[in-house]
């Protein structure tokens, strides 16, 4: 028999706005090879380099909107990139992308809350503007994540993941050497979740783990994310009205 998840444990989506900020940070490690043969020396030239610095990323300020019907729910999502992070010209080890973004996704969940499945889809595409630092303007971007999740217990949920990423216009600005250079690539993996409380605040976590395939003129690799979201403030409960004694007339 199928546990029912708590409501506590899905977050109400209602048609009005709310903005959140997010700063992503972390150590990306970073390891590039290169192999280059010369004819005239007759000779093969091989460099490698590895780099793995903790840095922080730019701000991210998220506007959105939704709704929901009975198991389905969607909204629409506005993201704003705000250049902030701790971006530095040739390293190889940076989470800052140091260009202006604003990016544009919608999402569809189906939420089964007595079978505990839930299946999402939320497809986007994020317009670009220049690299002050090194005058290079990446081209317009679609991308596509999904995920199909079981509820195991209250608490626990484990799926599979993936996501889809294909640049829709070639690089450009004049500190572009290398032409249009557009990138694609598909990852997959899997995914395990935890919900619990901190006294009255609900909070997420899960860890996200995925394997790059089908790499087009991007780094390929095995991607882990660690994710843990709580609310700032939850509405304390409504006390319960007191009971009215009940007169009875003869």
């Amino acid at each position: 028999m199928a546990t029912p998840i708590p409501t506590e444990t899905v977050p109400e989506i209602t048609p009005r706005p709310w903005t959140l900020p997010l700063i992503p940070y972390g150590t990306p490690a970073v390891d590039a090879q290169a192999v280059l043969f010369s004819p005239r020396v007759d000779r093969i030239i091989a460099g490698r380099e590895r780099d793995a610095a903790f840095n922080i990323g730019d701000i991210y300020a998220s506007s959105f909107v939704g709704w929901h019907s009975g198991n389905f729910h969607w909204n629409v999502t506005l993201t704003g990139v705000i250049p902030s992070g701790s971006y530095e010209t040739g390293q190889l080890s940076n989470i800052s992308l140091n260009r202006p973004a604003l990016d544009l996704s919608g999402a569809l969940t189906y939420l089964d809350p007595v079978l505990g499945y839930e299946l999402s889809v939320i497809p986007g595409i994020t317009f670009n503007w220049i690299n002050p630092a090194t005058q290079y303007l990446t081209g317009t971007e679609f991308h596509l994540e999904w995920s199909a999740s079981k509820y195991l217990t209250k608490e626990l949920t484990v799926g599979f993941v993936g996501y889809f990423y294909d640049q829709l216009t070639g690089d450009s600005g004049s500190g572009n050497r290398i032409g249009p250079f557009k990138g694609r690539v598909t990852a997959l993996g899997g995914q395990i979740g935890y919900t619990f409380k901190l006294g009255e605040i609900p909070v997420s976590a899960s860890v996200r783990v995925l394997r790059e395939i089908d790499t087009q003129n991007r780094f390929e690799g095995t991607a882990t994310w660690l994710t843990v979201a709580a609310p700032l403030w939850v509405a304390p409960p409504k006390p319960a009205p007191e009971p009215r004694a009940i007169v009875a007339k003869n």
